[in-house]
């Protein structure tokens, strides 16, 4: 039964079938685009106050910029009396240069890259109180970059909603 005609027409039906799995394939892709389209115009939420099962408790902020889909998250941690603030920024950025962190029109402070990762670049500093004291009266915090091939500049502002009553809760949290 293996005639040139059932040779052809068992191939037209294989073909068949890898269009149709490729069709759904690129229909699964398309849902993906359309979701991801509709998470980067999403309004920015404010502060989260998030605690694992473990009883660490973060503050978390991200943004996503509407017009290019990147991110910045920025998350506060307290431990043993010690707070700690760290930054996530896209990757492709000017390294070198590093981020800018400043709220509203106060001072503006450089930070230096700890490690990239896949997901992104990581900053991390150890905010003092006066940097601490802005982000609770403060308006927004703006994480600024520039991109790697030093073409473009970025303004990330990420506001201040809801930090100041997380801030309470997280302390109170962390103490022993």
């Amino acid at each position: 039964w293996y005639t040139g005609q059932n040779v052809g027409l068992w191939r037209g039906r294989i073909m068949d079938m890898v269009m149709l799995k490729i069709a759904a394939i690129l229909a699964m892709f398309v849902t993906v685009a359309s979701n991801v389209a509709a998470a980067q115009t999403a309004p920015e939420k404010g502060w989260t106050l998030v605690c694992s099962t473990t009883n660490k408790c973060t503050l978390i902020n991200e943004v996503v910029a509407k017009d290019t889909g990147l991110t910045t998250r920025l998350e506060l941690t307290m431990a043993e009396g010690t707070t700690s603030l760290v930054v996530m920024s896209p990757l492709g950025i000017d390294l070198q240069a590093g981020i800018t962190l400043q709220v509203d029109e106060g001072r503006t402070l450089s930070i230096v890259p700890k490690t990239c990762e896949v997901f992104g670049c990581v900053f991390y500093i150890k905010p003092d109180q006066t940097l601490i004291n802005a982000f609770q009266t403060g308006q927004r915090a703006h994480v600024r970059f520039i991109s790697a091939v030093k073409t473009i500049s970025f303004d990330m502002p990420h506001y201040m909603n809801g930090f100041a009553a997380n801030f309470v809760a997280l302390e109170k949290l962390a103490r022993p």
